[in-house]
């Protein structure tokens, strides 16, 4: 059980007395809201983190970090909440790590009395500024400091939920705190903070810095209670937990540790009451559901939810494009969202797909997130499937054909392919430092692997790593990796043989002209603005509104196209007097020219930093000469992008590479007419008109012109 809905009155820190009553002060249970800004949370750099989810228990907060650098989010209370004539306050939360992160751990929670703009991606704890009567800050895989203190750990499980209580008495200036295990109710920690004499002592927010890669953080219940006198009835919490085609069934919690006793008017008009808390609510019967409490003399606001007893559809499933092939060939990605259905249940798709040819493949019950690959024309159905819930099917015509147009394969262009392109040798990246892009060397990312002949417990090949793009010195490997050693999660083998240094071709940024950009490697183009433009960077647009363009354009060989967003043939440019400073262009645009929107473009990329790039299996007994021979031939491009023929694409600078770059044009296509590949166009972001001569900014179906020429949105 996630919760128990935070019923801790008997565990507060101080004696509630016989003529007092508990009142909240403060309640956030997210039952009836589905945006977190709705409720004045904010994050400022990952808003979309933040999400509503719920379960069988109700519903709850999460901030989720997907594959970014730590970042954070916060809730402030502090004009929602009257502290006046207040001395001792409990502030209970429940909250839980739900995903652990896989880099870097420096998650962290806190309850702060004021907060500080310098802490939007930091720890409160670490703020001179920043003051707080209760902190959790993660120390490593699995330790967390209790309020910033080396000697006070706690290790949460990852998945299991967690009650906190923080009792503060702002006259001996402490912040008591307890922590219990939300399904046991068993006390797992306590101690006692003793505040800063200068410090303030009333909570006013909560902050959660989440650490990367893809830590999820899940918050519920941040109640803040204290004594007032006489007689005292907090509104109950409803919720709907469950449900099972035209049934419903609600949750309802309310404190009977207040002596408060929770009355329930039922869809049906009938009145019940219950001591108890949760307190369990079914009905088939529409109408209006009706909660109060009554503690002594004094009664609560009536909760009325209204319940619609109806079979819920499931949303439809939808198949995206991943990658195309000559012909009717596709990869669709499979997924659906439990957003917006009632109480999230976990979702299934079973997938049909009949081909024109009688190709059949069928799968049953699969998670969203999965890929099916069909060959010929035919149709994808997609039945989407939970317990409780009427299901959804969508039919996905595979009626489009394709051909290949072009190829621009970056990785295998050689060293002549380039200097007859203008490019010119620098030097090797050959370097055990890991930062920037000696990250292409050191931290030996290019590898493949070839199996030992001997498998693991659940029958797949155990193998062994071998690097073929590196650092080459001998004793520099030495004092990194030993074969048989795991280094970086991976065990790699005695590859000192076979691994090379990264040939790096550059072509100079004084020589980059808007026509070499553009038919350097047409029919893809550089998104080129000229020297001036990259040097505005991000604080000024162009007059089209894009930031930047394109820096020096470098190639490492066997790899891909890369750019280390720095300007100068040296890349060191120093502007003088124009205060531009030596620019980062952290982005890279990229587009092709002669393609619409019934067309495809598929870009294959590679990191240096997180590994995503095709490591391919080759079987025992395979030499590593013959490995490395079919790992160099093969596409090594293990992130692939998607997009239509008129849309562009970007790529970072340092860390990214543009391995290769594949179009497909669309057979018996409508347009009237493509844009020229093959010659400069002065200006791919031109303005765009419809044929009554006016200016559109947005597109819809019809016929537009464009320098003069004519094209067709579908």
């Amino acid at each position: 059980m996630r919760k128990f809905y935070l019923l801790f009155a008997a565990l507060f820190a101080y004696t509630v007395v016989a003529t007092a009553g508990v009142k909240n002060l403060f309640k956030q249970d997210f039952e009836s809201v589905s945006d977190p800004a709705a409720i004045g949370w904010s994050s400022p750099n990952l808003p979309g983190g933040m999400s509503i989810l719920s379960d069988e228990y109700g519903s709850f907060f999460q901030f989720s970090l997907g594959s970014n650098n730590g970042r954070s989010c916060n809730m402030l209370w502090k004009d929602n909440v009257n502290y006046e004539g207040i001395t001792k306050y409990d502030v209970c939360f429940s909250w839980s790590l739900a995903q652990n992160a896989n880099n870097q751990y420096s998650s962290e929670i806190c309850v702060f009395t004021d907060e500080s703009s310098q802490v939007n991606n930091g720890w409160m704890s670490n703020s001179e500024k920043a003051h707080w009567l209760f902190t959790l800050t993660q120390a490593d895989t699995e330790t967390f400091y209790v309020n910033n203190n080396t000697e006070d750990t706690f290790v949460p499980v990852v998945g299991s939920w967690y009650n906190f209580i923080v009792s503060v008495d702002t006259e001996a200036r402490t912040a008591s705190y307890q922590i219990l295990n939300s399904l046991t109710q068993a006390v797992e920690k306590e101690g006692v903070y003793n505040v800063p004499e200068e410090w303030p002592m009333f909570a006013n927010g909560f902050n959660i810095l989440a650490s990367r890669y893809y830590s999820i953080h899940q918050l519920d219940d941040i109640i803040i209670k204290s004594n007032v006198e006489g007689d005292y009835a907090n509104d109950p919490s409803v919720a709907m937990t469950a449900v099972n085609m035209k049934e419903r069934t609600y949750t309802i919690a309310f404190d009977p540790d207040n002596d408060e006793v929770l009355h329930v008017k039922g869809t049906d008009g009938k009145e019940e009451t219950a001591t108890e808390s949760p307190y369990t609510y079914t009905t088939s019967t529409s109408g209006t559901l009706e909660a109060w409490t009554v503690s002594g003399t004094a009664e609560s606001n009536h909760i009325k939810t209204e319940v619609v007893c109806e079979e819920i559809a499931l949303p439809a499933a939808e198949a995206a494009l991943v990658a195309v092939d000559a012909g009717f060939a596709k990869t669709y990605k499979v997924s659906v969202s439990n957003a917006e259905v009632p109480t999230q249940p976990q979702l299934f798709i079973n997938v049909e797909y009949t081909g024109e040819n009688g190709e059949s493949q069928s799968y049953q019950e699969q998670m969203s997130g999965f890929q099916i690959s069909v060959k010929e024309k035919g149709v994808l159905k997609l039945t989407t499937i939970a317990y409780g819930f009427a299901s959804t099917t969508v039919s996905i015509q595979n009626d489009a054909e394709f051909e290949t147009k072009d190829v621009i394969d970056f990785q295998h262009m050689t060293a002549d392919d380039l200097t007859a392109k203008g490019f010119a040798k620098k030097d090797d990246l050959n370097a055990t430092n890991m930062s920037g892009e000696n990250n292409w060397t050191a931290r030996l990312r290019m590898y493949f692997q070839i199996a030992t002949g001997e498998k693991d417990a659940d029958g797949n090949d155990i193998c062994t790593n071998y690097a073929v793009y590196g650092f080459t010195d001998a004793d520099a490997l030495a004092s990194v990796i030993t074969p048989g050693q795991k280094t970086d999660g991976r065990e790699y083998g005695d590859f000192t043989s076979i691994v090379e240094p990264i040939q790096r071709f550059q072509f100079k940024q004084s020589e980059l002209t808007e026509e070499v950009a553009r038919s350097m490697f047409a029919p893809l183009y550089l998104w080129w603005y000229g020297l001036e433009s990259v040097m505005k960077g991000v604080d000024a647009p162009d007059a089209n509104g894009v930031v930047g363009g394109c820096p020096n354009p470098k190639i490492n060989l066997g790899i891909g196209l890369v750019q280390s967003g720095v300007v100068g043939d040296d890349e060191t440019y120093d502007p003088g007097n124009k205060g531009y400073g030596n620019i980062l262009v952290n982005t890279c645009p990229l587009g092709v020219d002669g393609l619409t929107d019934d067309d495809f473009i598929i870009a294959y990329t590679a990191t240096n930093y997180g590994g995503e790039s095709v490591h391919p299996i080759f079987p025992a007994g395979t030499s590593l000469e013959d490995a490395k021979a079919q790992y160099k031939a093969m596409n090594l491009g293990g992130v692939i992008k998607v997009m239509k023929g008129t849309e562009t694409f970007t790529f970072n600078r340092v860390d990214e590479a543009v391995v290769c770059v594949k179009t497909f044009k669309a057979k018996n296509g409508t347009g009237i007419e493509t844009l020229p590949y093959n010659k400069v166009i002065s200006d791919h972001n031109a303005p765009i008109y419809n044929l009554n001569g006016v200016q559109v900014k947005t597109l819809k179906k019809g016929i537009y012109i464009k320098q003069g020429k004519k094209f067709v949105v579908k």
